[in-house]
This record gives structure tokens, C-alpha cells and sequence, in this order.
């Protein structure tokens, strides 16, 4: 029972931690959610599962044997169970008291370490003093780093398709730096082929912007105007399209870190995550074949029937 109970257990951990993991993965690699707010999601993932993986290894049914013999004493005067004399070994109290394995706690510390690999993102971020943006994806960018802007106003296309042509200036105090830029770049041609429920998806479009890798912009308040020039295919009529065009404006501000700094961030982010991802997953695994291997060891079942006979 306490084999069957830990290996069910850790396998609910588990599949559990995966399909959390891999929506979180999925809602930062699409930018639904900041990497800075997602590193949090994942610790407490990480934290859930660990706490459950403890939970179920330190769980014993055989804790109090004084209570157990006195709830089976009252079974057995009752009817409701039948007493047969066991021999008493070692062996038997082992398997009724399994003690804790070098492996096996060595995993419920790694499941521990998962918590502290998820966290350590943000931990590094707030040490250093690199200040979170949040309308930018990456958050954490400096002076030659690379990020995303999103802007304010969405457009509806077929396929979600759009292509755009972006200007950025950078500008701290009275001097102004051009930004290298980049955009979506769909071309759909004369023909586009698209279900009935992909006529008219909606899309906000970005703008990729490299801050100029000036030393002097390091640790500053800058700000962003975007202007971007948008084209996309909308549905005209039943069967026909046309190429529409959007001039769109933004200004954002940004806190900008060191000088690479959100490229560092970036890495350490991916690195320890999925540190934290593999190191829950594997401990799951672990913790579930040594429950598999201590059920293999418990006396085969025996049912009783009423008129005594026993039948394995």
C-alpha cells in the first residue's frame, strides 16, 4: 500500500509539472506573459510539486503502530477482519517502516534545488538592480540588446497575416539615437488560401528594437517613439481580398540596464528554468521507480473467504 500510494502520487507530480511547465513555456515563448512575472509562476510550480514529492515520501501509515494495533483490535472483535499470526522479522517491520534511501533523499533535496533553479532569475535581476520593463518583451534590455514592443492598436487580417516597415528613435534628454528595427514580414501574393475561420483573425502588430549600443545610454531613462507603417490582406466581399495600410505611433518608456545586460538575463532565464523543469520531472521519476521497486517487495495478496479458505 504505501508503495502503490508514493508511485501514484508521483506520477500525478509528475504529468502535473509537465503540462504546467510546458503551458508556462508556451505563454512566455508567445509573449503573453513578462519573463520576470513567468519565473514566479514556475517557482511555485516547482514549489507545489516539491512539496507534494515530500509530503508523499515522508507519508507512513505505520507511523503510530500503537494506534494501528489498537483500530486492528477493534476490527478483529468486530468480525470485520480476520487475524493471522505473522512472523515478526526484521524483514516484516522493513517493509511496515521502510526507511529512507541515500537516492531517495538526495531526490527530495534536487526537488528543492528545482524551487531555488526557477527563482534564480528574478533573484539575479533584483541583486544587479536591472529594472523590469513592462512593455517590453524581453523585460531586462540594455545598450546593444535586442526587444519587443507591442503596439496599443490591433488590426484583423486573414491568417493573421501583416508585414511593416518601422522608424525608432531612442532619446535621452536632448540627444536622439536611430534604433535598428525589425518587423513581421508575411507576403501572401495574389492568392491566399484560408479556412473560413482564419478570414478574420486579429493581431497586434510589433516592432523588434536593438537599442543602440552606446555606453553612455547604460543605466538610463530613455525614451522610444515607434512609428511603423502596417500592410496586411483584409476580406473584401465573399471571395476577394485587399491589401489594407495602417500608420501606427507609440512612445514607451524604458529603464535600460548594462550594456548586455538583457542578453545575460535572457540565457540565465532559459538555463535556469529549464534546469528547474528537468531537475522537478527527473525527481518525479526517480521517486516513482524506487516506490515501484519497494512495492515489488510486499508479501503477495491473500483474500479470504467466508468459510475460511484462502485464495492468492
Amino acid at each position: 500500500m504505501i508503495g502503490q500510494r508514493r508511485a501514484r502520487k508521483s506520477w500525478l507530480v509528475f504529468w502535473f509539472a509537465l503540462l504546467a511547465f510546458g503551458v508556462g513555456l508556451i505563454l512566455g515563448g508567445t509573449d503573453v506573459v513578462q519573463f520576470n512575472t513567468l519565473t514566479w509562476v514556475m517557482t511555485a510550480i516547482a514549489g507545489c510539486a516539491a512539496a507534494v514529492l515530500w509530503k508523499t515520501s515522508l507519508w507512513n501509515p505505520n507511523s503510530n503502530l500503537s494506534a494501528n494495533v489498537t483500530r486492528a483490535a477493534a476490527d478483529v472483535a468486530s468480525g470485520k477482519i480476520l487475524h493471522q499470526a505473522g512472523d515478526g522479522s526484521r524483514a516484516v517491520k522493513h517493509l511496515a517502516s521502510p526507511p529512507k534511501s541515500t537516492v531517495q533523499m538526495l531526490s527530495l533535496l534536487l526537488a528543492l534545488g528545482a524551487v531555488i533553479a526557477a527563482a534564480t532569475p528574478e533573484i539575479v535581476r533584483s541583486s544587479r538592480g536591472w529594472q523590469a520593463n513592462a512593455e517590453a518583451y524581453p523585460p531586462v534590455v540594455g545598450p546593444g540588446d535586442s526587444t519587443r514592443i507591442y503596439m496599443t492598436e490591433n488590426i484583423t487580417s486573414i491568417k493573421s497575416y501583416w508585414r511593416g516597415k518601422a522608424d525608432v528613435q531612442i532619446r535621452e534628454g536632448s540627444n536622439s539615437f536611430p534604433a535598428v528595427t525589425k518587423t513581421n514580414q508575411n507576403d501572401w501574393g495574389m492568392t491566399i488560401y484560408a479556412k473560413s475561420s482564419e478570414k478574420n483573425t486579429n493581431s497586434t502588430p510589433w516592432v523588434g528594437v536593438t537599442i543602440p549600443d552606446e555606453a553612455s545610454l547604460a543605466g538610463k531613462a530613455v525614451k522610444c517613439d515607434i512609428n511603423i507603417a502596417v500592410q496586411y490582406p483584409r476580406m473584401q466581399g465573399s471571395g476577394t481580398f485587399e491589401t489594407a495600410a495602417k500608420n501606427m505611433q507609440r512612445n514607451v518608456s524604458l529603464n535600460l540596464a548594462p550594456r548586455s545586460a538583457g542578453t545575460s538575463y535572457v540565457s540565465l532565464w532559459w538555463e535556469s528554468t529549464l534546469t528547474g523543469i528537468g531537475l522537478t520531472l527527473v525527481c518525479s521519476l526517480i521517486l516513482v521507480g524506487i516506490a515501484r521497486a519497494f512495492q515489488r517487495q510486499a508479501h503477495p495478496t491473500k483474500i479470504f473467504s467466508a468459510d475460511g479458505a484462502a485464495n492468492t
